[in-house]
């Protein structure tokens, strides 16, 4: 796998990227320290397109004191993942699947679909040709 320059990986151990794996520069990736057992999983075979943002902590914003809450994000193989994107906590991104430049990914993502927009949506299937 590769990691291109301005990468920046908070908790280095809450983060795991698979094989065959592009980060492009100026990636982030934001797990919290406050949950240990939050990760942020990257599979294999993934396209990760410059300053896509993973986070994978928060704040409960009902709530003045702001606590801090977190889940995990996960990417699964064979995924494309466009510039500028964020990708909030809890979400799976599915196997195969495509998210289009500059989204806000609020939900998880079905595998094989194309998703865009913020928040975004799924666009339509994505055919692969093998």
């Amino acid at each position: 796998s590769t990691i291109d320059y301005n990468t920046y990986i908070r908790y280095p151990s809450l983060v795991s990227i698979g094989e065959h794996t592009t980060i492009n520069s100026g990636c982030s990736f934001l797990p919290s320290i406050h949950y240990r057992y939050v990760e942020i999983v990257i599979g294999n075979h993934v396209a990760v397109a410059p300053d896509v943002c993973f986070i994978a902590v928060g704040h409960e914003y009902k709530r003045l004191n702001l606590p801090v809450t977190a889940a995990s994000v996960k990417v699964g193989d064979y995924v494309w993942i466009g510039a500028k994107s964020i990708i909030l906590p809890g979400v799976t991104i599915g196997e195969g699947a495509v998210v289009a430049a500059g989204s806000v990914v609020t939900k998880d993502v079905p595998a094989y679909t194309v998703v865009g927009g913020c928040p975004a949506r799924v666009i339509k299937p994505r055919e692969v040709i093998k």
